[in-house]
């Protein structure tokens, strides 16, 4: 799935206002929270699955260890699976002593109710700085560790909502008076599902499900419009974004 996002934010800032246009809405910059510095964060993502709205809903506690180091800690809520896997995820047929394994064909757009998924947690530390007048270029290092209890059917493994696993990246920003572009590439290692549930004999079915490791690359591009010039640091931004 490709997917190019252009947002216009309205936000209230308390930072400094060099740092202000750097709020990517789905992409983090390499720059830091400031020291003891406790942030809130309630985000929502909806989409269209064949007439049936899928929503996901998290929230994000974020703290900066110290000027360097910060950690953020994501719980979500949405309705994207069932409780259980699709009963026809694998079917099997025999031919003499070989057995036949095909995948099933899943119909889409069905309803979910609303589920808790799990827990995401984020590191992200700052190894290089080079601040100048109006601008900066920045490197950090991220690490990451979920634990999700969904059962994903598809093979894209995604670690906030979906799979349990581990992952790690690099993430360098560049600002430059109004401008910031910020690119965040990185490796994904999915740990694999398992459920028990009845089978048609009255017993239990024991299923295991694995997942491909994968590469992730996001680009993220910000513009700040408003204000020109900052007169305090509480100012309403206002700040165009693509990623």
């Amino acid at each position: 799935m490709r997917t190019v996002y252009i947002i216009l934010i309205f936000c209230s800032n308390l930072s400094l206002p060099l740092f202000s246009q750097e709020l990517f809405p789905h992409n983090e910059p390499a720059s830091n929270l400031p020291k003891h510095v406790l942030g809130i964060r309630l985000f929502d993502e909806t989409y269209n699955e064949f007439g049936t709205q899928r929503n996901m809903t998290a929230l994000r506690l974020m703290y900066g260890v110290s000027p360097k180091l910060s950690v953020y800690l994501t719980s979500t809520i949405s309705n994207h699976h069932s409780k259980y896997l699709p009963s026809g995820l694998v079917t099997h047929t025999h031919s003499g002593n070989d057995t036949l394994y095909q995948t099933g064909t899943f119909q889409r757009g069905i309803h979910y109710p609303e589920r808790f998924n799990g827990a995401h947690l984020f590191a992200k530390y700052r190894f290089f700085t080079d601040d100048g007048q109006n601008k900066h270029f920045r490197m950090a290092a991220y690490g990451e560790a979920s634990y999700n209890k969904t059962a994903h059917d598809e093979t894209e493994p995604e670690l906030l909502d979906d799979n349990s696993g581990f992952g790690g990246g690099l993430i360098i920003t560049y600002l430059i008076k109004h401008f910031a572009v910020s690119l965040t590439s990185g490796a994904i290692i999915p740990s694999s599902y398992s459920e028990v549930t009845p089978d048609f004999f009255g017993g239990q079915l024991h299923t295991t499900l694995g997942y491909g490791r994968a590469l992730k690359y996001n680009l993220s591009f910000g513009y700040l419009l408003y204000p020109r010039k900052y007169k305090t640091y509480n100012e309403t931004n206002v700040n165009v974004y693509m990623e």
